[in-house]
């Protein structure tokens, strides 16, 4: 007898201290949870609403009915608030396990104790880890970015190595422009604008590049210019551009010519910010994307 009521009391003990807390999730789609603060009634006319960011778990203590509405009784932070049970997830499996809770806890005020005891140890747990998780998160994080980073940055260096091979092998009168081309105005069809990229195929920063150009007509005769009274147009474009990087210019109203059929670029002058210069005749277009 004594034996048997001795299995009772532990197996009484042992399910009160392993009774599971009920705490509740804010269902999906909820951004804020609305929440009530009352130390009275929770029908009472002067009740207080708030909204509480829906990313937090809650501890339940129990579940009251207001008008025809039902609501679970919360705590969260050290205070009571009241919220209709139908925002949380699984709002009904919420309710059978409160259930369960108020058996072995009948009386609020120990329920509460409860809750109060073993969720604070159970939400420190979470909390912890939490910034476990994140902390490896970032980690990894990091491990990603800086992976990503030796990537791009190997790839960036086997282009460039092998671009300089190329430019190397083809030299500057056959790199330095990528592509260019000329263009009447819509309304002023005897004005025209250039527009120039270029490519830096040296080892040095370029500083200022300038380029010469020579207008003809459809017989290959010189296109005089309006304002110059010459067919040859220098026109220049500044810096900085690095070694195997590109640059772009557009330049207006280079020449105003009735007569004017055709332009060609004669002429690059490179300068350089040691002030060293360099001039390639009869430059070749090169597409180095």
């Amino acid at each position: 007898m004594r034996f048997s009521l001795l299995i009772f009391f532990l197996i009484c003990f042992t399910n009160l201290f392993s009774q599971k807390l009920v705490i509740g999730k804010p269902a999906a789609g909820i951004g804020s949870l609305v929440v009530f603060m009352t130390r009275d009634s929770l029908c009472e006319s002067s009740i207080d609403k708030t909204d509480i960011v829906a990313d937090s778990l809650f501890l339940i203590l129990d579940e009251v009915k207001c008008r025809q509405f039902d609501f679970f009784k919360l705590l969260y932070k050290g205070r009571i608030y009241f919220a209709k049970n139908t925002q949380f997830y699984k709002h009904l499996n919420l309710s059978e396990d409160l259930a369960n809770l108020k058996l072995y806890f009948p009386d609020l005020n120990e329920r509460t104790e409860f809750v109060i005891t073993k969720g604070k140890s159970y939400l420190d747990s979470i909390s912890a880890l939490f910034i476990k998780n994140k902390n490896l998160k970032d980690s990894l994080d990091k491990v990603r970015t800086d992976s990503l980073l030796i990537i791009e940055k190997s790839k960036r260096d086997s282009t460039l190595k092998a671009t300089r091979v190329l430019v190397d092998k083809l030299g500057p009168r056959r790199t330095i422009i990528s592509n260019w081309q000329f263009s009447s105005k819509k309304y002023l069809n005897d004005i025209y604008d250039i527009s120039i990229n270029v490519f830096n195929p040296f080892k040095k920063k370029i500083k200022y590049i300038s380029f010469v150009f020579y207008a003809y007509n459809p017989v290959d005769d010189p296109a005089i210019d309006f304002w110059t009274k010459s067919h040859i147009k220098t026109v220049r474009g500044v810096g900085p551009i690095e070694p195997l990087e590109s640059g772009a210019y557009f330049f207006e109203n280079v020449y105003r010519s009735s007569s004017l059929s055709t332009i060609k670029l004669k002429t690059v002058v490179v300068t350089f910010f040691d002030s060293t210069s360099i001039t390639i005749s009869n430059p070749i277009e090169w597409d180095v994307y």
